[in-house]
């Protein structure tokens, strides 16, 4: 069976369609197709010079537009260290060797111990002479941001408090609670972060305050999504024996790791309590500070730096096995003397494996206290 067509029909996919009472019916336009974002974004020899250079918000420690992640054992002083970034950050005074000359505005996140964080930062206005700082904002709400929820509030909070120059979340574990940490659900965590992050723009920094696992040489706890995420590691370690803090650059994306610098916690006191019962209680609050190498050397340093001093000239070279017999040191404390002075800049490492040698630097400036009465023959 055929039909007749309707003379008055157009063969054009635009225009109008005649209806029986004379109306007439639009065609709808196909849509135009979404523009392609890697076309768009795409960087060439025409405009890579207008990309600006990645910014460090601390040099060689916590880079701009990135995620940086702050880990070590429980109770090896990662939440001082990070508070203490934070605070002299917000007050634009000095941390890492690094002087902000301005103040940053900072929003330190604490689901974990906000309220222990309140008493460190009293701790710290005592020690400093300062009030708290007008940009740093402290949060102790809980936050999982596993959900989208959580992602939202902080967002929202980004966006309410201006523009922001760092923000914390100490602990992540805290943040993430209930989350199997080994699992792909690691991946969700990861993305949410970026979301956060990408909420802050490029001229900020998000720090993530991390723990390490049963083996702390495979870095951070949990799924490896979180280590090729992030931005840069440092791992913060208590040193056995002399009472320091040790903080060291684990992965660099760009450029080379900074020398470990070292911390301790010092032991302020605040005003006491007084109870119902008019009986006074008294406060102490620890608040991290830095130390030079001289504070940071051990007994064992200073020995085998002394004994070189004597024996090896500047830009000489040495194994392992040679400088122990120099030093009449055992292995094991020789061995962690050698690594204390490759921390140091005193010694660098040449080549690997069986050809491992170490060249003799020197740089005596760093360690003044230590005998230096054979340092004009050591650089004749």
């Amino acid at each position: 069976m055929s039909t007749k067509r309707d003379p008055n029909m157009s063969n054009t996919t635009t225009g109008t369609l005649p209806l029986d009472d004379g109306a007439a019916l639009h065609r709808i336009e196909a849509p135009a197709p979404a523009p392609n974002r890697i076309i768009e974004s795409l960087i060439t020899a025409d405009n890579y010079m207008d990309i600006p250079p990645q910014r460090w918000f601390m040099p060689g420690w916590v880079i701009e537009g990135g995620t940086t992640a702050v880990y070590g054992e429980p109770g090896c002083g990662k939440s001082f260290w990070t508070l203490g970034l934070a605070l002299e950050a917000a007050r634009g005074g000095q941390w890492c060797l690094h002087d902000f000359r301005k103040p940053r505005r900072v929003l330190y996140i604490a689901p974990e111990a906000g309220r222990s964080h309140v008493e460190r930062v009293r701790g710290w206005i005592d020690r400093h002479t300062h009030q708290w700082p007008a940009t740093f904002h402290l949060a102790d709400v809980q936050v999982n941001i596993y959900t989208d929820q959580a992602v939202s509030e902080i967002t929202q909070a980004i966006e309410e408090l201006g523009p922001l120059d760092l923000v914390v979340l100490d602990t992540l574990a805290s943040a993430t609670a209930g989350l199997d940490e080994n699992s792909s659900q690691m991946n969700v965590v990861t993305e949410n972060l970026e979301t956060i992050r990408r909420a802050l723009g490029d001229r900020a920094a998000l720090i993530v305050v991390h723990h390490t696992g049963k083996d702390q040489t495979r870095g951070l706890r949990g799924h490896n999504s979180l280590l090729g995420y992030v931005t840069g590691s440092m791992l913060v370690t208590k040193e056995n024996g002399n009472g320091t803090h040790k903080v060291e650059m684990k992965k660099v994306r760009d450029g080379k790791a900074p020398l470990p610098l070292y911390y301790r916690i010092e032991t302020t006191e605040l005003p006491p309590i007084v109870d119902e019962d008019g009986r006074q209680h008294a406060r102490e609050v620890g608040v991290m500070v830095p130390v030079d190498y001289v504070e940071a050397a051990t007994d064992t340093m200073t020995q085998m730096y002394e004994t070189m001093l004597q024996h090896y000239r500047l830009g000489d070279t040495f194994t392992t096995r040679e400088v122990l017999e120099v030093t009449g040191l055992g292995r094991g404390p020789g061995g962690k003397a050698i690594t204390r002075g490759l921390d140091m800049g005193l010694w660098e490492r040449t080549g690997a494996g069986r050809t491992t040698r170490y060249r003799f630097i020197g740089r005596p400036s760093d360690v003044p206290t230590l005998d230096l009465s054979t340092d004009d023959e050591v650089n004749a």
